[in-house]
Order: C-alpha cells, then structure tokens, then sequence
C-alpha cells in the first residue's frame, strides 16, 4: 500500500521491493542523499519527489540476494564467500538484475550495452553506466567492504549460485554440470564488436 514521506524519501503509493529498495534502508540513514551518486545527473530528486525513483543511480543484486522470491534477503551464511559477493554498486537500473537472468539483461540493467538493443547508447556513451568511474564500478560487498572493480570483475559469471552475483543463469552460455558459465573471454555478449566493446567506453 501507500508509504509516506520519511527519512528524506518522497512519498509513494507503493514499494517495489526491487526498484524501491532504499526504503528498506531508510531507518538507518538521515538522508536520502547517501543514495544518489555525484556523477550521474539523476539528482536527488529521483528520490525525494513524490512517486520518487531510483534510476541511473545504484544497483541492488536483488536476484542474487533474495533468490527473486519476494521475501527477506538470504542470510550471510548462505552466501558464497560473502567477501567476493556482490550488493550494491553503480548502476543504471536499481535492480539488476529481476527477472531473466542472462548476460544481455545485466548489460542492459548495467547500462552497458553499448552497440545492441533497444536501449544502446547514444554514440556508445552514458555518463550513467555502472562503469561511470573512470571505466570502473564503486561495489559493496556482502562482509561490508567497499572497492573500485573494472569490468572484467564486474562482468564475470562462474556459475549458478555463487558469488560473485549469485544468481540462477538461465542462458546457454551457463550450462552442463553445475551450470558453470563460459568465462568472459568467451562471452557472446562481451568483447570487440560485441553488446559491449570496451573500446567504446569514453571518459
């Protein structure tokens, strides 16, 4: 249902627990500015107004976090190696990734896909990428430390359900035993000429 105003964030008739996910934390802060990062022009507005969003700003690994299942986030104990887990960090849509999980949707939900789909950039630039920092991502991880990451960490996926997003893949390139997925280096989405080509990147 409705939520009113509080602790900085605008009012709102409801609370996605993916696109809306600052509220949970909104108790523990005294300003809704802690999360709008200085180098997008999203502004704090996008949280402060009235029906207030979260986008072009940070990302919550809500799938790899709570399993997509709509209740609590998973406990530390569950995770694998909480210290390379992902949580929170610069984005451009604040969940990704909810929803199909394959590497087009993260590039799409990073704002990284450069070359291909619907949303791809302008000229292949956005100053909203999650690589906003110089060609690097600022991630928090689940023991609570914090560092800069360039995209190959960002980009890698191992496999289904461990870290470091901790996610159930559901593309061809995470297959076979164990569904581990193809390394980077191998990705169809990922590479000169591909969805995103690292050289496009301008900063």
């Amino acid at each position: 249902g409705p939520v009113p105003a509080a602790n900085g964030l605008g009012p709102r008739s409801v609370i996605n627990p993916t696109a809306q996910w600052p509220w949970w934390y909104a108790p523990y802060i005294k300003s809704a500015n802690v999360f709008d990062c200085p180098m997008t022009n999203a502004g704090a507005e996008n949280l402060t107004n009235a029906e207030w969003s979260n986008q072009d700003n940070y990302g919550y690994n809500y799938d790899g976090l709570s399993q997509d299942v709509g209740t609590l986030a998973r406990n530390l104990s569950q995770l694998d190696r909480p210290a390379e887990v992902f949580v929170v960090f610069d984005s451009g849509d604040p969940d990704p990734v909810s929803g199909t999980n394959n590497m087009e949707s993260l590039l799409e939900a990073l704002d990284l896909n450069l070359t291909c789909g619907a949303n791809r950039f302008n000229n292949g630039y956005n100053d909203l990428a999650a690589l906003r920092h110089q060609g690097r991502t600022n991630m928090v991880f689940a023991d609570g430390h914090a560092k800069s990451i360039g995209y190959q960490q960002l980009l890698e996926r191992y496999g289904s359900n461990v870290a470091p997003w901790m996610i159930n893949w559901n593309d061809p390139t995470c297959t076979g035993p164990g569904e581990v997925c193809v390394p980077l280096k191998d990705d169809a989405f990922v590479g000169p000429g591909k969805c995103f080509d690292p050289s496009k990147l301008k900063f």
